[in-house]
């Protein structure tokens, strides 16, 4: 039988601190095995980092372009639209901005930095919008006179600039402005994406148009990479957590969200720039509806399967961890959080239920004389007594050792108490061991909700006393709680040194 005592002290004082929980990390910040960051985790942390020093050196190398005039330099290929001087420094200046944003260095600088894209984002928008020219575009080389404003970025790669520039600002600052960021970023993803479209299709007027500066292909690319980049800067956070939560949605955004933005994209590409339309384009516009819905039902289908799959296994897991290995009972883990449910539901509804505490007398004789098998047999014979012997609906659980507890839903306790002794007598006058002709006693204590308490502890305490009671009254008998006796000299003592011992420690 367990110390009374115990439930009568603080929860510091009754759990030694080396065996107290401790928090267990989940989610993005899980660990391996061996205590160290898992390897998706260690991407996520270095993958910022990666995309600064891309950003920042395209932009150097198209800035080299210019300064040498190396035209490969400048575009990905002869003819191609060219990534402006000033395009290549707001994307040298974002990487910079970026790696010091990751690495939580200089705020005041990367202010700074992250203001400098903004000023020339906003004014080569102004420049557009109002017919201007503040002499920014050739500030640093001189562009050929093809082009109707030389050396100007594109009015959407401008429009992009300023939502980054925003975007870089925000993430710096407090957790509750990273959403704000990270929905602006997405914002942003639309034009480059619009833009690669178009070149992917041939439609120049989704990149650009006769009258403004084109976006260049890889100022799209960069765009995209840069904003991927600032996205997880903070991925604990804001909108980008749920891709790397280790749950059924993580799962449907990790899968899904990227199937669709590229599949409509490639079949797009193929039935209309390819060669399966037969030259008709109305057949390629049905080809890409029958194809998406196709793909996309059958993704939604494996996805289903497989979120399927594993919420089954997730309620295996969970019914083993709940689940007593030896007695198949529910185990205390479980009990508690029931009883709490129990409580609540019970306050709520202003109705009463029973709490019954029962213990194997003279367990330890039993293993000591008979062995530790035979007392596991009593252990599983007890508990499917117990089972058997109440409603469905109540709650059987083994509690710990010799001891199992039952919640009787609805019951008070005068119903509590010859349920309690009709199981009695049933293990009494059980046959265990064969023939060996071995009897089997319990002891019951009997707890009920409002009357005896109206919490965990309140109700457990109350049971544990009744069941200390029973034992004392020569045991094979139940006890419902009926208060608690005086504390006498000595026991007072021994309490008030637990307690010192445990605030000393």
């Amino acid at each position: 039988m367990k110390n009374h005592l115990s439930d009568r002290l603080p929860l510091a004082a009754a759990v030694p601190s080396s065996v107290r929980a401790t928090p267990v990390l989940t989610g993005p910040t899980a660990l391996n095995p061996e205590g160290r960051p898992s390897p998706s985790r260690q991407f996520i942390e270095v993958f910022p980092s990666i995309v600064a020093l891309f950003v920042f050196l395209m932009g150097a190398f198209v800035l080299l372009g210019w300064f040498f005039n190396i035209p490969l330099l400048k575009t990905v290929s002869a003819g191609a639209t060219s990534m402006k001087p000033n395009t290549a420094l707001g994307f040298l200046i974002s990487g910079l901005t970026l790696w010091l944003l990751k690495k939580s260095a200089h705020p005041r600088m990367r202010t700074v930095f992250a203001s400098l894209v903004l000023i020339i984002a906003s004014l080569s928008l102004i420049e557009y919008v109002f017919r201007l020219s503040f002499g920014i575009d050739e500030l640093l080389f001189a562009d050929t006179p093809t082009p109707r404003y030389p050396g100007r970025m594109a009015p959407v790669t401008a429009l992009t600039f300023l939502l980054v520039a925003v975007a870089l600002m925000l993430q710096g600052r407090k957790p509750r402005t990273h959403r704000i960021a990270q929905g602006i970023l997405l914002t942003a993803a639309l034009s480059p994406t619009v833009g690669m479209v178009g070149y992917l299709y041939g439609v120049p007027l989704l990149y650009g148009s006769t009258v403004y500066t084109a976006m260049a292909l890889h100022t799209g690319a960069a765009f995209l990479i840069l904003i991927l980049g600032v996205l997880f800067v903070n991925p604990e956070s804001g909108l980008v957590c749920i891709f790397l939560e280790r749950t059924s949605g993580g799962i449907l955004a990790r899968v899904g969200v990227p199937a669709s933005i590229v599949i409509p994209i490639i079949l797009g590409y193929i039935f209309i720039q390819g060669k399966f339309n037969f030259g008709q384009q109305q057949l390629g516009s049905a080809l890409i509806v029958v194809s998406n819905s196709v793909i996309f039902v059958g993704l939604t289908w494996t996805l289903a399967l497989f979120l399927r799959t594993r919420e089954l296994k997730w309620k295996v897991a969970e019914r083993d961890a709940n689940t007593d290995s030896l007695t198949a009972l529910m185990n205390r883990r479980y009990f508690e959080k029931r009883l709490d449910e129990e409580i609540k539901r019970s306050r709520r509804l202003g109705c009463a239920f029973s709490l019954i505490l029962f213990d194997i007398d003279f367990f330890k004789r039993l293993n000591d004389s008979l062995g530790h098998l035979a007392g596991d047999q009593a252990l599983q014979s007890v508990a499917h007594i117990l089972s058997s012997g109440f409603r469905e609906g109540d709650i059987v659980c083994r509690f710990g050792g010799e001891e199992f507890v039952v919640i009787q839903l609805q019951t008070d306790e005068g119903l509590a108490l010859r349920r309690a002794d009709q199981i009695r007598r049933n293990v009494e006058e059980a046959s265990f061991f064969g023939a060996d002709g071995v009897t089997v006693t319990i002891s019951a204590g009997i707890s009920s909700y409002p009357k005896h308490g109206v919490s965990r502890a309140q109700l457990l305490s109350a049971a544990d006393h009744a069941l200390y009671s029973a034992k004392n009254a020569g045991r094979n008998r139940v006890e419902t709680f009926c208060g608690y006796e005086p504390l006498d000299a000595l026991t007072v003592s021994a309490v008030n040194s637990e307690a010192a011992r445990a605030s000393a420690k």
